[in-house]
């Protein structure tokens, strides 16, 4: 099994296992994949008797049953248990993964992963597009308040909440061309792969977890076969300096109030990143970026530095799914079909349509995926990830409202 997944895995290119890590040159590969032929090698695979059966085995929990002797995981299930421990040990800012990329032991299974996500997103229907929060004001409040207000509403009901204005235009383009330089000199130089880098740049699969290096001592391969990245930015750096103060505090900022009103304004700085698909990235499987909790724990912003289209792979979201436990149950033993109703009918999604500036706002139990780029364009969102405070010891390097006075006075 694991030759023939490795054989799959190389099979589509984009996902390719990783060789050499010094190989490439100072440039990102944005290489095309036409939406006629990922359609047509993704039916072709997905309907072979060899993916059908690791389907199969995905869902019965034996995937790992032909395994060599010494292998520990005996089921997707024990997988997942085996990573959120080696994921508490190393609980820090600029050491974890991010909360929606967990480290991977076994690269093969991307194969099964991406496998999955297909199956998903053609079960799943395109979605509809989340709809922008209200903004109607009280007498006594100003737009960004009324933003704020609606979006934590929003957030509490369903899950998400679409915000607008949360970024000028301008700032928006400054820090996508930041975003874009940094990943290329990362990738030229197979650099922020180790802990000495901080683990800055991580390959981000279809599972959501191919980042062995974050739980390894060795450094991580990377090549321009790649096409869904992670980078941690450095928050002085001075275009996400600018994009922080109007997120989080200037006067009519929506951003830094509804996070406040939804995790506290105790809240810590948990993530502070940017998401890169390329061209020809594979749809995600569906997943939350945190266990069930009586309350959010992560909350995060998903802003958009250029207009999101649809062929450009939105992050969908299936509402509702964030106050019960029993969804990320379900995909714990399965996938994303075993949330149908009585009907067989898939359970109603969203998809983030953002124009540039915008943010989607949403709890870290909800769950949600990455889409397909069958664009030619990079899609790129900016992140921040803000825990609520715990009595676990676990957080953030900074509270939010320390921040926003930090910010201010800057």
């Amino acid at each position: 099994m694991t030759s023939f997944l490795l054989s799959a895995a190389s099979a589509f290119s984009p996902l390719s296992r990783p060789q050499h890590r010094r190989s490439h040159r100072a440039r990102v590969a944005l290489s095309t994949t036409h939406d006629e032929t990922l359609r047509a090698n993704a039916a072709k695979w997905v309907s072979s008797p060899e993916i059908k059966k690791l389907l199969r085995q995905s869902r019965e929990g034996t995937l790992w049953d032909d395994a060599d002797e010494d292998d520990e995981h005996g089921s997707v299930a024990s997988l997942w248990d085996d990573v959120d421990d080696d994921i508490a040990e190393i609980a820090s800012p600029g050491r974890t993964a991010p909360a929606h990329a967990r480290p991977l032991e076994e690269a093969p299974a991307e194969a099964a992963f991406v496998a999955r996500a297909l199956r998903e997103e053609t079960f799943l229907g395109p979605g509809d597009e989340l709809a922008a929060c209200k903004e109607k004001a009280r007498r006594d409040e100003g737009l960004g308040a009324a933003r704020a207000r609606h979006a934590a509403a929003a957030v509490a009901q369903s899950g998400v909440a679409r915000v607008r204005g949360a970024l000028s235009a301008g700032t928006a383009e400054r820090l996508r061309a930041h975003v874009v330089e940094e990943l290329e000199t990362l990738v030229a130089g197979g650099e922020g792969m180790s802990e000495e880098d901080g683990f800055r740049l991580v390959a981000v699969g279809s599972g959501t977890q191919r980042l062995s290096a974050l739980v390894g001592e060795e450094e991580a391969d990377l090549d321009e076969t790649e096409t869904r990245w992670d980078i941690r930015l450095d928050s002085g750096a001075a275009p996400v300096r600018a994009a922080l103060r109007e997120l989080l505090a200037d006067d009519e900022a929506p951003l830094g109030r509804a996070f406040a009103a939804i995790a506290g304004a105790d809240a810590t700085l948990w993530e502070c990143a940017a998401i890169v698909s390329a061209p020809g990235a594979a749809p995600q499987i569906l997943h939350a970026d945190a266990t069930h909790t009586p309350e959010p724990l992560l909350v995060t912003a998903f802003v958009a530095l250029q207009d999101v289209r649809r062929e450009m792979g939105p992050t969908r979201f299936v509402r509702g799914t964030h106050t019960e436990p029993g969804p990320a149950a379900v995909l714990a033993d399965g996938d994303a079909l075993g949330l149908a109703d009585a009907k067989g009918r898939p359970p109603p999604s969203c998809v983030a349509l953002l124009k540039a500036g915008e943010a989607a706002l949403y709890d870290g139990r909800l769950l949600h995926c990455g889409g397909a780029n069958r664009s030619d364009e990079l899609r790129i969102l900016f992140y921040l990830t803000f825990r609520a405070a715990t009595d676990d010891g676990v957080g953030g390097a900074e509270a939010l409202d320390e921040l926003q006075g930090s910010l201010r006075e800057e």
